[in-house]
């Protein structure tokens, strides 16, 4: 109950929020953020300044975050009771560092220590201080994603635990940090804050309720 008054304190007083990156923040429910992109463009560090609009197929070129072995191995180890060694995490060639016996029990309890942090506090934006997230280096602190060309919000690949929890977890909310928004959808969007449309019907279905979307229909 206390996560999702905090979510909606944050949607109410914060939702146009700037993260450290200068990228906007938005609150949005995890489980509407169903794929990733490995394009070049989530790759490029230039994104995360944050304000960038981008035309482009690049909006086009998904994966689902469920196969990811993250997203996999976290579910086998917190839904399931997989041992961490067990899991998909330990058995993929890219994460084959967390076989290092020196410090594989440190990582292990890094994971468990951000399960318990995200489960009792939820996640907070970076500008109030969230530093619990072990495994998120760098300047960029929040969730990162994209906006496609129809509204459908994408992760950029920063946060991928966080983010897994949060999915895991079912949590009604979490705040992400906008880079990027397709030329298509910004036009959308700018439209429908002017109320350029002559008849909104078929938008109000479609849109009502955006998080990157202020408007009352």
């Amino acid at each position: 109950m206390a996560a999702s008054i905090h979510a909606l304190y944050h949607r109410l007083f914060f939702n146009s929020q700037s993260g450290r990156s200068g990228g906007e923040v938005i609150w949005v429910s995890p489980a509407k953020i169903v794929f990733y992109t490995e394009t070049e463009l989530a790759k490029s560090k230039g994104i995360f300044t944050g304000g960038h609009v981008w035309g482009g197929n690049w909006d086009l070129k998904l994966q689902p975050i469920v196969r990811h072995p993250t997203y996999r191995g976290l579910c086998e180890h917190f839904v399931r009771g997989v041992e961490w060694e067990n899991t998909s995490l330990f058995g993929t060639p890219g994460f084959a560092y967390l076989k290092d016996a020196r410090n594989i029990q440190e990582k292990c309890r890094a994971r468990d220590a951000l399960y318990q942090s995200i489960q009792q506090k939820g996640i907070l934006p970076s500008y109030e201080g969230n530093e619990d997230d072990p495994f998120n280096s760098g300047a960029v602190k929040n969730i990162i994603v994209l906006i496609g060309r129809s509204g459908r919000i994408i992760f950029a690949g920063r946060g991928w635990h966080r983010l897994c929890i949060a999915k895991i977890l079912k949590l009604p909310s979490i705040p992400v940090e906008v880079v990027v928004r397709h030329r298509k959808w910004l036009r959308i969007r700018k439209r429908l804050a002017s109320g350029a449309f002559s008849n909104l019907g078929p938008y109000k279905d479609r849109y009502s309720g955006h998080p990157d979307l202020n408007i009352d229909f």
